[in-house]
């Protein structure tokens, strides 16, 4: 009988793909008010791990679904774009100016705004 992680990796070299175990984990995604269960997911050679927040494509998902994690890094980016802008507006025209704020700030702020 196969384990769930021997299926799973077959499937993925049927495929010609390669599934990474140790770098494969899992969220536990709850409510605010709730707490999380104790949850162990062992295979052969190791168990996968429970975070509570990961990085896809750039947005943060936190195990609660809420945006916080995500905006303290949004704001990261957003203090060093500021910084970068206010620099070369110093030695660019309006229109150059406003070509590097649509293209630089405008892009993060709009980034993934149809998950929010």
């Amino acid at each position: 009988m196969f384990t769930v992680f021997e299926q799973v990796s077959e499937w993925f070299n049927v495929n010609l793909l390669l599934l990474s175990f140790d770098k494969t984990c899992f969220i536990q995604f709850i409510t605010k008010s709730s707490s999380t269960i104790d949850m162990n997911i062992d295979y052969d050679i190791g168990s996968v791990t429970n975070i509570t927040n990961t990085k896809f494509l750039v947005i943060v998902i936190d195990h609660t679904l809420s945006w916080k994690s995500h905006i303290d890094q949004i704001i990261l980016t957003l203090n060093a774009a500021c910084y970068e802008i206010r620099v070369v507006k110093l030695f660019m025209s309006q229109d150059s100016f406003q070509m590097v704020y649509y293209s630089y700030f405008q892009s993060i702020m709009t980034y993934g705004i149809i998950l929010w």
